[in-house]
């Protein structure tokens, strides 16, 4: 049954080829009786062209005439298997690369150019090289005041003092730093040379330590500090009272007595906080509120400005 099928579309097929093919020779023949005499002509003369190939291996056809020998015409005709890139090809060739280039260009991001100042460049070469660390043989920012301690300066605003000095101030703060901490700490503010070291440490130790062994480890750090920048005037800041155990308030007096006593033998500054209370700490009596802080800056700041 199949191959029977298969028959009989063959034919099927093989008919309607038949029939595509006498419609093309009617349409042939339709089209000779429409033509005149001087056509007929014309194809019976280009019939007689000679086929020749010339150097470029481009075919050309020349007439072969008895009455005019020595004239021909040669119609230039293109050999499909020849490399592109001769004579109409280069030139579409050429004008399709330009297109390409032109459309490349309009495609490449805009970059506008602007006439840089001395002032731009100098801003954009400070922007693009690298940043430099300060080593020994590079000057540091000079510190006129340089205020270190522990938790007790957390909120001491260095701008605010500068800008009532008219000095550079700078403030760093360690929680919970105790006298021997300092000494590793304070390094690098030292580093600075400063004018003036406000140093304000004792009372993270009240616990754990005597009056007499705190002052004692503060007199050994001062003495650590002029050693190393003899130019730097030292000042000892007092412990500031606490209310979270009544023994700690005797013991805060107790080493503030052994502080003064220290400046004084030692020629050191001293610099008193007595007019902040109780009522100036948080609720739970260690670290001062927003107006016992305010009074440790103006503490600060009317000391300094007698230096100035």
């Amino acid at each position: 049954m199949s191959l029977a099928l298969s028959d009989l579309n063959q034919k099927v097929k093989d008919t309607e080829n038949e029939k595509l093919s006498l419609v093309t020779a009617l349409k042939i023949l339709y089209q000779e009786q429409k033509r005149t005499p001087q056509d007929k002509d014309q194809i019976h003369t280009h019939a007689n062209l000679g086929k020749q190939t010339n150097n470029n291996g481009e075919q050309t056809y020349s007439t072969v005439d008895s009455t005019t020998p020595e004239q021909s015409y040669n119609v230039v005709t293109r050999n499909r298997y020849e490399v592109l890139g001769n004579g109409e090809d280069q030139y579409n060739t050429a004008e399709q690369q330009s297109k390409t280039t032109q459309t490349s260009r309009e495609m490449r991001p805009k970059t506008s150019r602007k006439v840089s100042t001395n002032e731009d460049q100098t801003k954009a070469s400070s922007e693009t090289s690298p940043r430099t660390y300060n080593s020994g043989n590079q000057p540091r920012r000079t510190i006129n005041v340089a205020v270190a301690g522990d938790s007790m300066l957390k909120y001491i605003n260095p701008s605010k003092l500068s800008k009532s000095l008219k000095q550079n101030v700078h403030v760093k703060t360690f929680p919970g730093a105790k006298v021997a901490d300092m000494e590793h700490y304070i390094k690098p503010t030292l580093a600075h040379a400063p004018e003036y070291l406000v140093l304000h440490v004792g009372t993270n130790e009240l616990r754990q330590k005597s009056p007499r062994q705190i002052a004692t480890s503060i007199t050994k750090l001062g003495h650590e500090i002029y050693a190393n920048m003899p130019n730097t005037k030292l000042i000892l800041s007092e412990v500031i009272v606490r209310n979270d155990d009544p023994q700690l308030m005797i013991r805060v007096k107790e080493v503030n007595s052994k502080l003064s006593q220290v400046c004084l033998s030692n020629r050191w500054d001293l610099l008193t906080h007595g007019n902040i209370l109780v009522k100036h700490l948080k609720p739970y009596g260690v670290h001062l509120n927003k107006q016992g802080t305010a009074i440790l800056a103006k503490n600060l700041s009317d000391f300094l400005k007698l230096k100035y």
